[in-house]
Formats: C-alpha cells, structure tokens, sequence
C-alpha cells in the first residue's frame, strides 16, 4: 500500500489560468511489489484567482520500469469519478460534472520512500 501527497503548479489551459494543484493518492499494487497495475483512489484541489476545481474517484496506475537499478518508471493512469468547478468571479454556484483524467508521468523512486515526478501530459475530460 502506498500513500502520496502532491503539490505543484497546474496550467489551467481551457480557463487561461495558472495555479496550484495539490493531490492526495493511496493505493495497492495488485502483485505486491512497486511496479506493475495500481489501483486506488484520487483526490485533487485545484486553485487559481477566482477558481476552484475538486475532483475525486478510483484511479489505476500501471508502472513500466524503465531503469530497474535507478527506480526510474513511466506510469499513465487513468481515473474517473466526480468533479466541480466553480468560477467565482462569474457564478455564485458551482459545476457539478463527470471527470475522467488521463495522465502520463516520468518517475523517479529515492530510498523506496520519495518520489520525484513530472506529468507532461494530463487531461481532464469533463
């Protein structure tokens, strides 16, 4: 079981906004070890000026190891559920939506305790 807290910055591309996002994971490896299909669940906040985004819902992960003696993996991921937005510069309540998130990450496991990563693709359908 692994446990992850996540902060950086979100280019809010559709909205034209940058921001912070902050994500909380936990999850299994389904064979026991670090590497291979993931499942768990996602929670992640997104902050901008006058914007606010949840979205939450199960998530699976599958890790590639692509140097096994650095930890270095490629991991996409996929996870559906809830999401809501809500604009408050434009309307006094909030969007209520179906998301579903694909993602692709580069990363970097330091001690089997940190993980170093970058996201260059994650999309948001809504």
């Amino acid at each position: 079981m692994f446990v992850t807290f996540d902060i950086g910055p979100a280019f809010l591309i559709t909205e034209g906004k940058t921001g912070l996002k902050i994500t909380q994971e936990f999850g299994y490896h389904i064979n026991g070890t670090g590497e291979g299909l993931a499942i768990g669940v996602s929670i992640q906040e997104a902050f901008a000026k006058n914007y606010i985004q949840v979205a939450m819902g199960p998530k699976a992960w599958y890790d590639i190891p692509m140097i096994e003696d650095m930890g270095f993996y490629l991991t996409p991921s996929v996870r559906m559920g809830y999401g809501f937005d809500r604009a408050t510069e434009f309307v006094d309540e909030g969007i209520n939506y179906f998301n579903l998130q694909l993602n692709l990450e580069a990363r970097l496991i330091l001690d089997d305790l940190w993980l170093l990563y970058i996201r260059p693709i994650a999309l948001d359908i809504n």
